[in-house]
């Protein structure tokens, strides 16, 4: 599988050091240190009571990192994960939007409190569903196994998306 770069945010130029100093980029983070991140994600307080979040970014994560970010849509989201019928209309029906919204909101919140704390972060930009991941510090935390590279193959996430 081809890793999609631009899904991968490398550090700017602003936080580069100065021009006498050496820079090496981090690199980006591996599919099992942001299958670990996941996890400590959802395994989050920010997370415990809402299982449709969990489902969601879940969901979105696990396609990408398998190489599917192009079919990450409103309407598949909304059949995969929410159990809409095949008949959903994103432009009438917003669950999508709104879920997305707040599952943004749940993980600015995650990575506000844990300011420092984290080595790779999962976003939801804003105008898509297809996530980045960004090495924030050059290692990724010890319990995160470091040997498989983006994209990687995970376990399928079979009945993880059931409500």
């Amino acid at each position: 599988m081809k890793v999609n770069h631009a899904l991968i945010k490398w550090p700017d130029k602003a936080a580069r050091a100065p021009a006498e100093e050496t820079f090496m980029p981090t690199k980006p983070p591996n599919a099992k240190a942001v299958t670990a991140q996941l996890e400590r994600i959802l395994n989050s307080s920010d997370f415990n009571a809402s299982r449709r979040l969990k489902n969601f970014l879940r969901f979105v994560v696990t396609e990408t990192l398998k190489g599917n970010a192009g079919q990450i849509k409103a309407y598949t989201i909304a059949v995969t994960v929410f159990g809409r019928t095949h008949s959903f209309d994103p432009q009438t029906d917003p669950v999508v939007r709104i879920e997305a919204g707040k599952l943004r909101s749940k993980l600015e919140h995650f990575y506000y409190a844990r300011a420092g704390k984290e080595s790779i972060r999962i976003d939801i930009p804003k105008g898509g569903y297809i996530p980045t991941f960004e090495a924030l510090t050059s290692e990724a935390p010890s319990d995160a196994p470091q040997d498989a590279p983006l994209p990687g193959n995970l376990a399928e996430a079979g009945d993880v998306f059931q409500e």
